[in-house]
């Protein structure tokens, strides 16, 4: 009579992973991988835009400033009210800069001779979006 040794004929239960486990794992890996990629995308994308705002700054201040130096050396380059400067485009970024009375606080209001309001506008596209950053400030003559 022969016997057979059952406990050798039967399978173990492998050690390593099942399929299930490993596809699961790999779903886990590439949810990782896209929020990462998105997050880096935006992280690019955010950094064009600061670039953008940073030039248009840098842009407005020498703009105001060339204009306050303007003034001091010549009063007679005092800008009308409701009067433009030509646009100026640099890197591109385009600068309109418009001049309005300066209205006082004294009641009836009243304007202001020797001030005017400028707003400073910076007009680009970044990203494939335009983009748009304002500033309002005064500039003065005899003071």
């Amino acid at each position: 009579m022969i016997h057979f040794n059952t406990a050798h004929t039967r399978l173990r239960a492998s050690s390593g992973f099942s399929l299930v486990e490993v596809i699961i794992a790999l779903l886990i890996l590439a949810l990782f991988i896209v929020i990462f990629l998105r997050s880096e995308t935006q992280k690019w994308l955010n950094l064009g835009r600061t670039k953008y705002q940073n030039a248009a700054i840098e842009l407005i201040q020498n703009k105001i400033e060339g204009k306050r130096a303007a003034i001091r050396a010549n009063p007679t380059a005092f800008p009308n009210p409701n009067t433009t400067d030509p646009a100026i485009t640099q890197n591109g970024i385009t600068l309109s800069t418009a001049y309005f009375a300066a209205i006082g606080k004294q009641t009836p209001p009243d304007t202001l001779p020797n001030v005017r309001r400028v707003k400073l506008t910076a007009t680009w596209t970044a990203n494939g979006k335009p983009d748009t950053l304002s500033v309002e400030t005064y500039v003065a003559r005899g003071f």
